[in-house]
């Protein structure tokens, strides 16, 4: 179960710039130009929901609560995870996918089976992902860093295998400059 109080003190670390939460491993496989990361991730267990409420800030925000409350006890037993980052967004044409990573030490088989049936257990194989980080605000996604991403893999032995997401590790309340921010996408070798 999730302190509380615990909670709270990982959301003000984090809006000081600094990240308590658990974030799935990976293995660096290579680094581009302009600061690009190929990375290897293993498996991973994530809940995930898409919305299509209105505008994409609203899509959002509908999704963030959804997973939140899921999080929070809205599952089978109304067991408390902890968060973690980063929190995985995709837009999609008429809509928002976002995904909450479990922790390392649920297996697929422990996992709470959600309440709201708009929330989905997705367990994710392991993949290669090119990653750009940048500072700021994540919305709207910056047009210069995904051009610097696709810059890099363009002249790089990797090509793009899929749709650019955002992978984003700090709570609203965190300061811009002190945001942790990247754009991903998936890869294979030439």
């Amino acid at each position: 179960m999730t302190n509380p109080v615990k909670l709270v003190l990982e959301g003000a670390a984090a809006a000081l710039g600094l990240r308590p939460f658990e974030a799935p491993p990976y293995t660096v496989l290579a680094r581009l130009a302009h600061g690009v990361e190929v990375r290897r991730y293993g498996p991973r267990l994530a809940a995930e929901t898409t919305s299509s409420a209105g505008s994409e800030a609203a899509a959002r925000g509908a999704s963030f609560q959804r997973l939140a409350r899921y999080i929070f006890g809205a599952n089978q037993g109304g067991r408390k995870i902890a968060m973690t980052a980063p929190v995985l967004m995709q837009p999609e044409a008429h809509g928002m996918t976002m995904r909450f990573f479990l922790p390392a030490a649920i297996a697929p088989q422990d996992a709470p089976q959600p309440q709201d049936s708009g929330v989905r257990l997705v367990q994710l194989p392991e993949e290669t992902l090119a990653t750009l980080a940048y500072k700021g605000r994540p919305w709207p996604r910056p047009p210069a860093a995904e051009s610097r991403l696709r810059e890099a893999l363009a002249t790089s032995p990797w090509q793009p295998a899929g749709a650019v997401f955002g992978l984003f590790y700090d709570p609203p309340m965190t300061p811009g400059p002190l945001r942790r921010n990247e754009l991903a996408v998936p890869v294979t070798a030439r």
